[in-house]
């Protein structure tokens, strides 16, 4: 395995836990992510969408993947506090 592409971590990612359970844990990280933040931001909801192509490419599912990128964004830069 010379390549780490995003496409191999979720494979990885959905042997370790399943399938069901992978995409589960995401959907649930993603309505605490609407509840954290209490809207959605439209910046990072714009991302989530154009990273849907790739995720369809990828195998990882157009909806899933830009949930997860949506997902991510929002863990790893929560929302300012100014508004």
């Amino acid at each position: 395995m010379n390549d780490l592409t995003f496409g191999t971590l979720i494979a990885v990612f959905e042997e370790t836990f399943g399938r069901g359970l992978f995409w589960a844990m995401v959907a649930v990280a993603y309505v605490y992510v609407l509840i954290r933040d209490r809207a959605v931001s439209w910046r990072k909801f714009l991302l989530a969408q154009l990273s849907m192509p790739l995720g369809a490419i990828a195998a990882g599912g157009a909806i899933g993947t830009a949930v997860l990128v949506y997902t991510v964004h929002s863990l790893v830069r929560p929302p300012s506090e100014s508004g």
